[in-house]
């Protein structure tokens, strides 16, 4: 799935099961990284940064989602998956 495709206005436009299994997927990993005691977010770009945030807020508000730019140049990073279409 690519997120980019979906835009519309700056907002994110998903078909109800493509969005369904993202946030199932987004909310299995985060229920992983919690249990195990590890942060984890949403990686993405600014332009998708905000659209991602207002679709996924209601469903898992406990998952940050930020921009690469917001990343300090120092910080370590362990990435889950390399991209979208990874998790389908």
């Amino acid at each position: 799935m690519e997120l980019r495709r979906s835009l519309h206005d700056k907002n994110l436009v998903l078909q109800p099961l493509a969005l369904e299994k993202l946030i199932v997927c987004l909310a299995e990993r985060w229920r992983k990284s919690h249990l195990a005691g590890k942060e984890v977010a949403l990686l993405t770009d600014t332009v998708l940064r905000r659209p991602c945030v207002t679709q996924l807020w209601r469903s898992l508000s406990d998952l940050s989602v930020i921009a690469y730019q917001e990343i300090p140049a120092d910080l370590g990073l362990e990435p889950w998956r390399s991209s979208p279409e990874e998790m389908t």
